[in-house]
């Protein structure tokens, strides 16, 4: 009996023995489960780019949704559709960055645990083909453009009158301030006091034509059309000096308006004309006349506006640096043609090779050791060292610039605008 006793109670032992670690093993079970729910279900998502060190983080997600309206409502699910501007914001210095192509999260520098990560969708209906697009036109003052969103940026460019194109990709931050002038085409006039100013942004003030045998036609020179890091009225010094994108406008002219300038400018081929704008100077000017310089093209110059058959000397274009005014006289026959061009202005990016930035916001000297011609990347970039990437540059007679004039490509086309901002989502 003694001996069936003592085996009961071993039996009663182990089964006990057996339950105690069953019952252990599914308490661990359900703890890991529930530490590691929200890591599994993200993996699901491919959020986890395989940064995490190993599998003993938590992360977890919130999500808002903002309408066009700005009211915001918590959600429990990533919102579908491709309308949506995200923001997203981590503890703990973990970086959360959207990829839009997935449409899912990724997260960098996840190092800590219990790192929180809130997502912000902001609805916009402008999203088309994940891209945003703002376009400004000519108004003849600065226009300002504060940076909506986190993210890059495609700026693009026209020069008015025969004018350049330029464009590149920046990274922005939220909030930044930028000053866009768009250039005034040449114009003319039939009165010589209404002909008495420069265009705007910078094109140079025309002499007036008298021939009784032509038309009278835009003797003015083109302004140039620019980006800023500092506003002010548009021949602002400081405000100049902060261009970190110029595109050139055409130069004055008759019998053929002298193109916007690449990383050099255009002479034009009338009678007495004005030089061209390059990086580090304004265009000479013809006789009498007044030479281009730092964002302004020079003035025309016509020995007598009151004397019948006299015809006129253009404004210079503008640009990073503008063409010189060029200078009229009388003709001596129908057939002879007496009015002299303005030259145009040469173009700018900041982080295109061969373009010269200056060095400091007060001072226009070239940087150190750059001049006309460098094929140093270097000497491109703007003091404030904001810079473009993938740059293309393209003189108003179509020929590309890289460091040397190249192959004809033609003036991309554009709307019914100057500037181009283009946000890009994906």
């Amino acid at each position: 009996m003694k001996l069936e006793k003592f085996q009961e109670k071993d039996i009663k032992k182990k089964v006990m023995i057996i339950g105690s670690i069953i019952f252990i093993l599914l308490i661990t079970v359900i703890v890991v489960y529930r530490s590691f729910a929200l890591f599994e279900e993200n993996l699901e998502f491919d959020v986890i780019k395989g940064v995490i060190p190993n599998q003993n983080y938590d992360l977890m997600f919130s999500f808002q949704v903002e309408d066009e309206n700005g009211n915001k409502k918590i959600s429990e699910t990533i919102p579908e559709g491709r309308n949506y501007i995200i923001e997203m914001k981590c503890n703990n210095e973990a970086i959360g960055i959207w990829n839009y192509e997935e449409w899912a999260p990724e997260i960098q520098n996840l190092t800590k645990e219990r790192t929180k990560c809130n997502i912000l969708f902001q609805k916009n209906e402008e999203i088309d083909d994940g891209k945003i697009l703002y376009p400004f036109g000519y108004t003849g003052k600065e226009e300002e453009f504060v940076v909506p969103y986190d993210g890059t940026y495609k700026v693009e460019l026209w020069g008015t009158r025969s004018g350049s194109y330029t464009s590149g990709y920046i990274d922005l931050k939220k909030g930044m301030q930028l000053f866009l002038y768009i250039g005034e085409s040449s114009f003319s006039c039939d009165r010589y006091w209404e002909c008495d100013r420069s265009a705007f942004n910078g094109g140079g003030k025309g002499g007036y034509f008298t021939a009784s045998n032509y038309p009278i036609r835009y003797l003015s020179g083109s302004g140039s059309t620019d980006i800023r890091l500092i506003g002010g009225e548009w021949n602002n010094e400081v405000s100049l000096n902060s261009r970190i994108m110029v595109a050139a406008g055409g130069g004055g002219g008759r019998s053929m308006l002298p193109a916007g300038g690449g990383l050099t400018g255009y002479i034009g081929t009338d009678y007495n004309n004005g030089g061209a704008g390059s990086q580090t100077a304004g265009g000479t000017a013809a006789s009498q006349a007044t030479s281009g310089g730092f964002g302004y093209g020079g003035n025309g110059y016509t020995s007598d506006p009151t004397r019948p058959n006299n015809n006129g000397g253009y404004g210079g274009g503008s640009g990073y640096y503008g063409g010189g005014g060029g200078r009229g006289g009388i003709a001596v026959s129908s057939t002879t043609n007496r009015v002299g061009s303005g030259g145009s202005g040469s173009s700018f990016i900041s982080g295109h090779n061969g373009c010269v930035a200056i060095k400091s916001e007060t001072d226009r000297t070239p940087k150190e050791g750059c001049k006309d011609g460098t094929t140093d990347i270097n000497c491109s970039i703007h003091y404030s060292g904001y810079q473009f990437k993938d740059t293309i540059m393209i003189d108003g007679a179509g020929y590309k610039w890289t460091t040397v004039k190249e192959e004809h490509v033609g003036v991309p086309t554009r709307g019914n605008y100057q500037a181009l901002i283009t946000y890009i989502l994906y």
